[in-house]
Formats: structure tokens, sequence, C-alpha cells
């Protein structure tokens, strides 16, 4: 029971620290503040259910998977659809739960893994752990415009994987102009600079189809973690080395 409330203790220090990242990254994931809100407090609830289990390491990249769980779960269940007449269910309209060929399942899961360990491990702690630019810089030990160029290499490499027809004629057209997708997909921009993507993806075929390319990646990726049923969690070695952890959830 000591080292039970010993590690309840840290968690109340771990959550004071990262709190507000936290908060931050599941307003990227939703778009809807009030949301956040409510998350955050399951993902508070869920942290002091499972500090049993945990065994040190970066405790904001553990936070933030948790978080991650926390916001997926929450897809899942509004997807839940209720038992309906069939002429019923045909009628219906809205949201319904997105599906995903088994093989470009697969497909990224192995892009993901032939990825430079550079460009993985960036990618890793910007999709699953929610870290800025400027954290997985400092982690890597390299310009902050290195850390962006290696999250967007990387999903696009992923992209390329869904699109080889196109291999040659991509080449980042929409991020060399500017335009931001990545942050655009990850819902970091502010209402602004997003208002001037929407704006150029009503006027470019090309980049609304590169935008649609990315989504497509980015929702493979969430896909990944919930078909394994595992919540993720980063340890970062003093060398800045990432390793992604998984444990069965519950």
């Amino acid at each position: 029971m000591q080292a039970l409330g010993e590690k309840l203790s840290a968690l109340e220090r771990m959550w004071e620290s990262h709190r507000d990242a936290v908060r931050r990254f599941l307003i990227a994931l939703g778009r809807d503040l009030d949301l956040a809100d409510d998350l955050l407090q399951e993902t508070y609830l869920r942290a002091r259910g499972g500090i049993s289990t945990y065994r040190g390491g970066d405790g904001r990249a553990w936070l933030s998977a948790i978080a991650r769980n926390v916001f997926h779960s929450h897809l899942r269940q509004r997807y839940v659809v209720s038992e309906t007449p069939l002429d019923s269910a045909q009628e219906t309209t809205g949201d319904r739960a997105p599906t995903y060929d088994c093989h470009d399942l697969l497909a990224i899961r192995q892009a993901l893994s032939a990825l430079r360990p550079a460009l993985r491990t960036a990618l890793i702690m910007k999709h699953y752990a929610g870290y800025t630019y400027q954290e997985i810089a400092r982690h890597q030990r390299c310009p902050v415009g290195t850390a962006k160029w290696r999250v967007s290499e990387a999903l696009d490499r992923l992209r390329l994987v869904l699109v080889p027809e196109r291999r040659t004629a991509m080449a980042g057209s929409a991020e060399a102009h500017g335009i931001g997708l990545v942050d655009y997909a990850y819902g970091v921009l502010s209402e602004d600079e997003a208002a001037k993507v929407r704006a150029n993806l009503a006027e470019c075929d090309c980049c609304r189809r590169e935008a649609e390319e990315l989504n497509r990646v980015v929702s493979l990726l969430d896909a990944l973690e919930g078909d394994r049923k595992q919540m993720h969690f980063v340890e970062l070695d003093e060398e800045g080395r990432v390793t992604l952890h998984s444990s069965a959830s519950k």
C-alpha cells in the first residue's frame, strides 16, 4: 500500500506538470473544447486506475497515450448503432464508423516499421504521444525545421504506399506551397491558419487530393492502435532515442 501511495503522489505531480499539454493534445484530436475537458477528466481517472502498472519513463508520453485511448474509446461509443429495422437502418444518415481495407492496414504497418529510425521516432512522438515539433527537436537533438520535416516526410512515405501509381507525381506540393497540411490534419493550426488551408483546398484539386490521402494515413495509424486494443507509451533514453512499448488494455 505504501508503494501505491507513493505512486499516486507521483501521479499528482505528473498531472500538474502535464495537464495543460494533455488538454491541448485532446483539443487537437477532437477540435472541441468541451469534449476535451470531459475526456481530460476521464484521462486522469484512467491514469489513476492504471498507475500501479506505470514503470517510470516519460510521464507526458504515458499520459498522452492514455488520452489518445480515451479519445478513440469515445469515438467507438459514438458509432455504436442500436438495433433497428433494416428499412430504418438503410434510411439513417450521419456519422458512421470508418472502415479500413485490411491490405491498407497491413501496408501501413509494414511501411511504418520500414521507416528510417529518425523518421519513425519523430512520427511516433507526434502521432501517438502528441509532442510538439520543439519537443521532438529537443529529444532528437536537431533543429525544429528538421523535426517538422521528419514528421512530414514519414507521413508522405506512408501515403505513397497507398498510392504508388502517383509516386513520381508527388513531391510535397501542398507543403511546398506553405499550406501546412500536416498541421491541419493534426488540428494544431489556429482558426485563421486553418481557414487559409481550407481556402487553398477549395481551389486546388491536387492539394485536396493530397489532403484526403494524408487524412487516410492518419486514420489508418489510429486504426492500427485501436485494432490491437493496446495502449502505447513512449520512453526516451538519455540520447533521445524512443522505445514504443505496448500493454494490452483490459
